[in-house]
């Protein structure tokens, strides 16, 4: 069969190739990739402290295949969604915000995490806008 051909990759959504898995079986190829979130591992394990939240409402939304989790995308969306409802909510202009007054409510989410499907989402001065305290799971498309 030859030299094992393993693949790295950090694209958004790459589990959605796996449908690809009898090809790359057969060619003798493994694909691992980073995901924003690890929704399938953590059964029987202790997920973040809000995803069994997000879960319930995914479910009772009509959502009923848990494995359109698989690939963190639904869990990413929804943080960012929650991330900047928080900001929007927290600015200072009356009565809607101005898109002006968003970065410095973003900023502002250091001291009070937003409570995110993936885990408490917080940014730290210095962080250049990007969540600190998060794992980054490695997943392996078979």
């Amino acid at each position: 069969m030859g030299t094992k051909l393993t693949v790295l990759t950090a694209a958004t959504g790459f589990a959605s190739a796996g449908g690809l898995a009898p090809l790359m079986s057969k060619g003798n190829i493994e694909v691992y990739y980073a995901s924003s979130s690890a929704a399938p591992g953590w059964e029987g394990k202790t997920p973040p402290p809000d995803y069994h939240d997000f879960l319930n409402e995914h479910r009772e939304e009509g959502f009923t295949n848990d494995q359109d989790l698989g690939d963190g995308l639904a869990i990413a969306h929804h943080d960012a969604l929650v991330t900047a409802v928080y900001a929007a909510r927290n600015a200072v202009s009356k009565p809607v915000p101005k898109p002006q007054d968003l970065p410095t409510q973003l900023n502002n989410i250091t001291f009070t995490p937003v409570r995110g499907a993936s885990g408490p989402i917080r940014f730290e001065q210095g962080s250049g806008g990007r969540r600190v305290g998060m794992d980054i799971p490695i997943r392996r498309l078979h």
